[in-house]
């Protein structure tokens, strides 16, 4: 689980933290350097990475609540580098 904090705001929103993670990952996560092929969120996540991955051509999911959903997004080649992240903080 990942939490955002900045001197701007007490926190981060989850829907946003997943979402500023995949518009940034490419220069800022060494393992996304050759960009990201997916992303995901849980329906109740804000929609925030829906907006990131229009204006960056990512593939887009949005799943049930439950990592089970993630998980079978993680383990599909098609969509490695994959990002995915949900309302109670967890990213993947």
């Amino acid at each position: 689980r990942e939490v955002g904090i900045e001197r701007a705001t007490p926190w981060i929103p989850p829907g946003d933290s997943v979402a500023i993670l995949a518009a940034n990952g490419k220069d800022a996560i060494p393992e996304f350097a050759g960009g990201i092929q997916g992303v995901a969120r849980s329906m109740p996540t804000s929609r925030a990475l829906d907006v990131v991955a229009e204006a960056l051509d990512f593939s887009f999911f949005e799943t049930p609540t439950g990592w089970k959903f993630f998980g079978n997004l993680m383990d599909c080649d098609q969509y490695t580098p994959f990002i995915c992240g949900e309302e109670s903080f967890g990213t993947g």
